[in-house]
């Protein structure tokens, strides 16, 4: 199994909604993101996935995944998680207890666009990058994205660049909070970007690109992600190298620069 699985307790028959609910629709679908809720029944989980009994924690359930092997105890690692004040976890996530499901493995079948970065145990992430910065011609920097996007209009009628497309919106406007907290040296954001902010924004920029949460990157399942790594990942995403670089080159021209780094869902 190259896959992991996720066991669903209580009903036996898993329904989109349900998955919505439980937060495994990136992570058992095709699609980074918020989206592909519609047709991801039919394409990944069959029937409505594979009921079992007695499954992990004792609890009767549906397990469902890219790869559905079944519950087997004595070959199978599975952990809860995290349930909060819950009675229940809202799922586990299980793995075939002698084979790791590779990065290669999860990576999705399309990828966005983006760097590689290699972490601490040697392990190669195509990390996607929402942004990049370049020298403006009457401002320090401006941002340009990869990031597929809406189309919109003009005042007179010519087809623009709207918004990034809904499934990648917060998470690129987190991003550019990060780096305007970051470039202030203070946090007087509506986000606040603390450790957990930051690990947390490090592994949904990983579930882009792979079938993965901060669960799955954790020491408790993959023990891949350090802090070190954490931070190569948002460096990357947020293109600071490039951001620090346009703004050289402005100082070099201009002066001290007084930048603008205002949400930028639409460019």
């Amino acid at each position: 199994m190259s896959q992991f699985q996720y066991f669903i307790p209580g009903p036996s028959i898993a329904t989109p909604s349900l998955l919505a609910e439980r937060g495994l629709v990136s992570l058992v679908g095709g699609t980074g993101g918020n989206g592909a809720i519609a047709k991801l029944i039919s394409r990944v989980t069959g029937s409505g996935g594979r009921g079992v009994s007695n499954g992990p924690g004792g609890q009767n359930g549906v397990i469902v995944g890219q790869e559905i092997e079944g519950y087997y105890a004595d070959r199978q690692t599975w952990v809860p998680a995290p349930q909060g004040d819950a009675d229940v976890p809202p799922y586990w996530v299980g793995y075939a207890s002698d084979l790791m499901p590779t990065v290669e493995s999860l990576a999705r079948e399309q990828l966005l666009p983006g760097k590689p970065i290699t972490f601490r145990d040697g392990s190669v992430w195509n990390v996607p990058t929402l942004c990049n910065w370049h020298e403006g011609a009457e401002v320090p920097v401006v941002w340009t994205t990869p990031l597929p996007m809406m189309v919109d209009i003009d005042r007179y009628g010519q087809a623009i660049d709207g918004p990034v497309v809904p499934e990648y919106r917060d998470l690129f406007d987190v991003g550019l909070k990060i780096l305007a907290r970051i470039v202030a040296g203070k946090d007087d954001s509506d986000v606040p970007i603390t450790n957990t902010t930051l690990m947390q924004f490090a592994a949904d920029v990983l579930g882009c690109n792979y079938r993965v949460s901060l669960l799955e990157l954790s020491f408790s399942v993959m023990d891949r992600l350090s802090t070190e790594d954490a931070m190569r990942v948002v460096e990357s995403a947020i293109d600071m190298e490039g951001y620090w670089s346009a703004l050289g080159n402005w100082a070099g021209r201009q002066g001290r620069p007084v930048t603008d780094t205002d949400s930028g869902s639409a460019a």
